[in-house]
C-alpha cells in the first residue's frame, strides 16, 4: 500500500520490521539481538537489544540469548526486501520536523511492541525506497488506544 504523505510527492509504503538470525564467526560490539520478557508483564515483550560488550564466552552468551539478529523491512503485500539491513538509519518525526534523526533502539522497540512491526517507509513515486545517505527513512504510528 503506498500513501501519499501529503500534496509533496512524499509517498511511504508500509512494510514490516523482520528479524533474521545468523550465525557470526565472533560477536561484534553493535550486534543486534532480540529476547522475549515474560516474567512480571502481562504480555510477552519482545526485546531488541545491541550488545555493548563482548561476551567472554561467546557461546554461553548465545545459548542465554541466541544468535544475533540482522533486521530488514519486507512489503507487508509482496513479502520483498523494502529495506536491508545496512539501510535502516533514519527515524521520520513529523512531529519535531527534524532533519536525520537516526533510528533508535527506542523506536525500534516501539515497531515492534506497540505496531506489531508495522513501519511506514519513504518510497519515490515510483516506489522506489527513498535512501538518505545510503539510509531508508522509516516511519510509524500508534494504534489508537481503546
Amino acid at each position: 500500500m503506498i500513501f501519499n504523505m501529503e500534496d509533496n510527492e512524499t509517498y511511504a509504503m508500509e512494510g514490516e520490521l523482520v528479524f533474521i538470525s545468523y550465525k557470526p564467526e565472533k560477536l561484534e560490539k553493535g550486534m543486534y539481538f532480540v529476547h522475549t520478557i515474560t516474567v512480571g508483564v502481562i504480555e510477552p515483550i519482545t526485546e531488541l537489544f545491541q550488545l555493548e560488550e563482548i561476551p567472554e564466552d561467546q557461546e554461553a552468551y548465545m545459548s542465554q540469548y541466541g544468535a544475533p539478529v540482522k533486521l530488514m523491512i519486507m512489503n507487508t503485500f509482496d513479502s520483498e526486501v523494502l529495506v536491508y539491513p545496512n539501510q535502516i538509519g533514519w527515524y521520520d518525526d513529523e512531529e519535531e520536523m527534524l532533519d536525520e534523526v537516526p533510528i533508535s533502539l527506542e523506536h525500534l522497540n516501539t515497531i515492534i511492541n506497540k505496531c506489531n512491526g508495522i513501519c511506514w517507509v519513504d518510497v519515490e513515486e515510483d516506489d522506489v525506497v527513498t535512501l538518505h545517505k545510503g539510509k531508508a527513512i522509516i516511519s510509524f504510528e500508534l494504534p489508537e488506544e481503546d
